[in-house]
């Protein structure tokens, strides 16, 4: 996102549960709360920081439904001796989900890892997240093994789940 009309679309989605659990929730004591446009400023202000990263928007019918980036080599992957493609990608509310923008926007992803010479993509999810891991594994993708107690939701901790796919 990055102008002022797809962040006020991000903090949107932010208000459907399902994005909500996923990005906010991560300790016992976490509330959902209202994203505001300066935590999104601060969030996606990656000029500072120490490695690429690479994104887009998709809009359907003239409204943007999801998102979709791309960091290389961020830390928390758990492949360390090549270049990692470690991707977000999000639809942003329930009435545009199980149309297949989720696998238009991971085909995407491997087209800007690619792009940007990553050998492989290594995706982290929580446990609970079955439409993601429903995805990954239709395309490719193979569980490497996990992290455990990442994000603290309906009443316990869970685990995050770690996910590759070779680059060809």
């Amino acid at each position: 996102p990055n102008n002022l009309e797809q962040a006020h679309e991000y903090i949107k989605w932010t208000k459907d549960s399902v994005m909500n659990e996923n990005w906010f929730c991560k300790k016992p004591d976490s509330t959902k709360a209202e994203y505001s446009i300066e935590q999104f400023k601060d969030e996606f202000n990656y000029l500072d920081k120490d490695f690429e990263i690479y994104g887009f928007m998709m809009k359907v019918d003239g409204a943007y439904v999801g998102y979709g980036q791309i960091i290389i080599n961020q830390g928390g992957a758990f492949t360390k001796d090549k270049r990692v493609s470690w991707p977000s990608v999000a639809v942003g509310e329930s009435v545009n989900r199980s149309k297949g923008l989720g696998t238009l926007i991971c085909q995407k992803v491997y087209e800007l890892s690619k792009l940007h010479k990553c050998d492989v993509i290594e995706v982290g999810i929580f446990e609970f997240n079955n439409p993601i891991k429903q995805l990954l594994l239709k395309n490719g993708f193979k569980f490497i093994g996990q992290k455990e107690k990442i994000t603290y939701t309906q009443d316990r901790w869970w685990n995050a789940e770690h996910y590759l796919l070779p680059i060809y």
